[in-house]
């Protein structure tokens, strides 16, 4: 089952003021941080309650998208309603099964009950789950070149990618637009 949870006060920071892992959570093995008051929050649990994946939604507000930290909009979220699909995380043991689809279809459900017009992902290229290009077949298209994440430890390549909510459905091969659009007895929105 997945499950969200959702904060709806907006903290009425300036978009320029960014903020950053809470870093006494961090230690504790927890990575949280001011985006998520606003984000939808998904968790799928195993059978004894482990936590073994996760899915972030961040609608834009004041204090703007996760993945402004080290990439700029510049104009882009312009006449839009953008949301970023973020912490997409899967245990190893679960990563070759059902499971970080159905995370993505949690997180794409929950971008647009939110109602938005454009979803926004940060992604690695040519890491060994080949993240890059899941997005890329599902319709996403990068906003521009590759860069260095510097919140990370790692030296792997991201890139920026969006995609317009309805054009991108209707894109999809009838099969996936059905199993994106449709309920699912597994996903709980916290309705």
């Amino acid at each position: 089952m997945l499950t969200s949870s959702a904060g709806f006060s907006h903290a009425r920071q300036p978009a320029s003021q960014r903020c950053g892992a809470n870093a006494e959570a961090l230690a504790s093995g927890l990575l949280t941080d001011c985006f998520d008051a606003v984000a939808l929050n998904y968790a799928a649990c195993d059978d004894d309650g482990a936590i073994v994946g996760s899915m972030r939604v961040v609608p834009d507000g004041p204090i703007g998208l996760p993945l402004e930290e080290c990439w700029p909009l510049d104009g882009f979220r312009s006449g839009k309603r953008v949301a970023e699909l973020c912490r997409l995380a899967v245990t190893p043991k679960r990563r070759l099964t059902r499971l970080p689809l159905l995370l993505m279809k949690a997180g794409w459900q929950g971008a647009r009950r939110l109602g938005v017009s454009h979803v926004l992902v940060d992604a690695y290229v040519d890491n060994e789950q080949r993240t890059h290009a899941v997005y890329k077949k599902l319709g996403f298209s990068p906003l521009g070149g590759t860069y260095v994440d510097s919140r990370y430890r790692r030296s792997d390549p991201s890139v920026v990618m969006a995609i317009e909510c309805d054009a991108g459905e209707e894109a999809l091969p009838p099969h996936l637009r059905n199993y994106f659009r449709s309920a699912d007895p597994l996903i709980d929105h916290g309705d």
